[in-house]
């Protein structure tokens, strides 16, 4: 899972499944809240934007229902502040006032 990588547009994909995925299993395990890295920030060398939109858009799934999930709380632990900056303004730009900023 690499931006460089030859179906740009495929690995994307992957990267907000990802985030799917992870609210899946915690749902399937009875979670009732789940917390996030900025994955892809690291090593695998995702612009921030990027990884964030994909997150944010996991994230509206969850909250508009799309996803059904007894998964009643997602956090994002970030703690690069370029990587908060573009997760708060993509949090604001996809889910509005449902981005709640502790």
């Amino acid at each position: 899972l690499h931006p460089k990588q030859r179906n740009y547009r495929q690995t994307i994909a992957v990267l907000r499944k990802t985030f799917e995925a992870a609210i899946t299993v915690a749902d399937e395990a009875g979670v009732c809240s789940l917390a996030f890295p900025a994955i892809g920030c690291g090593v695998n060398g995702w612009k921030p934007e990027v990884a964030a939109r994909e997150a944010m858009h996991a994230s509206r799934d969850w909250l508009d229902g799309t996803v059904p999930s007894t998964v009643s709380r997602l956090d994002f632990v970030l703690r690069d502040e370029s990587v908060w900056d573009a997760w708060l303004a993509s949090a604001h730009a996809q889910l509005g006032d449902a981005a709640e900023v502790n």
